[in-house]
């Protein structure tokens, strides 16, 4: 039968400096097939809860690692999150911007002399 775990004692300790993972360009068919085709009975077999938890993650992390790329980061201080998509939409921004200035500018200058 199955146990209910409460608490096992595992410690996972977040990922320090992966590379970002870009999930939309995931290969998750081939992925999910991979992860199907395990025996995951031979796999993680008798092993106690924790060393089965720690088993499927790094089974699951190759596979990831396998079918998810990476996304580059090209400057240090570039988030993860800010993507091509972000940057196009900054340009634009910055395009409009550069179009408003000069007219703010000069709203100021002729209110200035208008008083």
């Amino acid at each position: 039968g199955h146990v209910a775990v409460s608490s096992c004692g595992c410690h996972h300790s977040p990922s320090v400096g992966r590379e970002p993972t870009s999930y939309h360009k995931a290969d998750w068919k081939n992925l999910n097939y991979d992860m199907k085709k395990l025996d995951w009975d031979r796999i993680i077999g008798s092993h106690d809860p924790c060393e089965s938890w720690e088993i499927f993650k790094t089974v699951l992390s190759k596979l990831c690692d396998k079918y998810i790329p990476k996304k580059s980061i090209k400057y240090q201080f570039q988030p993860p999150w800010f993507d091509s998509d972000c940057a196009k939409v900054l340009r634009e921004k910055e395009k409009w911007r550069a179009k408003a200035i000069p007219q703010l500018v000069q709203r100021r200058i002729t209110k200035n002399f208008d008083n």
